[in-house]
C-alpha cells in the first residue's frame, strides 16, 4: 500500500510490473499447485480478476489496476476527493 496506495488514488496506472505479466505468472503457479493437489482459493481469486482486466484491454496496465477490477465488480469508484491513508499505523489525510 505504501507504494501502490497512492498511485490507485491518483489514478496512476503506468506498469512497474504489468498485469499480464503478473497473470502469466500466476497461471504457472496454479499450474504447479495443481500438479501437486494444493488448492490456491485466493490466487484463483485473483487471476479472475486479472483476466479480467487483460479482457478490458487493461493487461498493459500496473498492477495497482487490480483496483479497477474491484471498482467494476462492486459498482464503486475510489473517491478523487479528500483520501485518509493508513502507512504504517498512522492515519494521514491527502488531498
Amino acid at each position: 500500500m505504501e507504494n501502490n496506495g497512492p498511485k490507485i488514488a491518483s489514478g496512476d496506472m503506468a506498469p512497474g510490473f504489468k498485469v499480464e505479466l503478473l497473470l502469466k505468472d500466476l497461471n504457472i503457479a496454479a499450474e504447479s499447485a495443481s500438479e501437486l493437489g494444493l488448492p490456491l482459493r485466493g490466487a484463483a481469486l485473483v487471476g479472475e480478476y486479472l483476466r479480467s482486466l487483460v479482457a478490458d484491454g487493461n493487461g498493459e496496465l500496473g498492477t495497482q489496476a487490480l483496483c479497477k477490477a474491484l471498482e467494476k465488480l462492486g459498482s464503486f469508484g475510489f473517491s478523487e476527493s479528500k483520501r485518509v491513508w493508513r502507512l504504517q499505523g498512522k492515519r494521514e489525510e491527502r488531498e
